[in-house]
């Protein structure tokens, strides 16, 4: 994580200083989930589905050359998990009977990612744009909701940080103001401190704007 921090201050003190640097915001829908690869409890696997959120990030973008670009960004997201829960009871005559619980997971991050933002179609109206690069997120809330209780502290049972890979395609129109993107997180640390081994996923979809442009030379 202090690489990606060292770098994200490199990038933006550079930016800056060479005033090449666009800045602006970007917000969207996400479709959150925790992928359980190994777990002592089946439902975890089964019966199980992501959840639907928002996510916003402030954007720096360090245009380098007229088709790559270096994109650093500092976002507000949440991921999580809701599934059933069985548990098998035997009532005093022998019979054995099934309680479900719904239970949903909620965890908070703050995330930057470094990324390499590659332009195409320049000098038309809608210009193409693929991204690629990594990511590190910090956890500051994780909460777990059992049935019709309320949400419970469970922060002691997740790591502190995540990191993975981020994948991404879009577009921006408005001479490159205003973009569309569809992006998938896919984070490779066992953020879980339990049994289960657990990583994040994420599909995200957003539409930005920057609200400085770079400097003509």
């Amino acid at each position: 994580m202090k690489h990606f921090i060292l770098l994200f201050t490199f990038i933006t003190i550079s930016a800056a200083a060479s005033a090449q640097i666009r800045l602006g915001v970007r917000a969207g829908v996400t479709f959150n989930d925790l992928m359980f690869i190994h777990t002592q409890d089946p439902d975890m696997k089964s019966s199980t589905t992501g959840f639907t959120y928002f996510n916003a990030a402030a954007v720096a973008n360090y245009k380098i050359n007229t088709l790559f670009s270096l994109q650093t960004e500092f976002i507000y997201t949440t991921l999580g998990k809701d599934y059933t829960q069985h548990t098998y009871q035997t009532n005093i005559v022998g019979d054995v009977y099934t309680n479900y619980t719904n239970v949903k997971i909620r965890l908070q991050y703050f995330e930057i990612p470094v990324l390499a933002k590659f332009t195409f179609f320049k000098n038309s109206k809608v210009n193409l744009n693929l991204l690629a690069g990594a990511f590190a997120g910090y956890n500051i809330s994780a909460k777990q909701k059992n049935g019709d209780d309320s949400f419970q502290n469970i922060s002691s049972d997740y790591t502190s940080w995540n990191s993975g890979i981020t994948l991404g395609v879009g577009f921006s129109i408005m001479q490159k103001r205003m973009f569309f993107e569809m992006r998938a997180n896919r984070g490779f640390v066992d953020i879980n401190k339990t049994n289960e081994k657990v990583n994040t996923f994420q599909a995200m979809y957003t539409v930005g704007y920057y609200l400085f442009r770079e400097k003509k030379k």
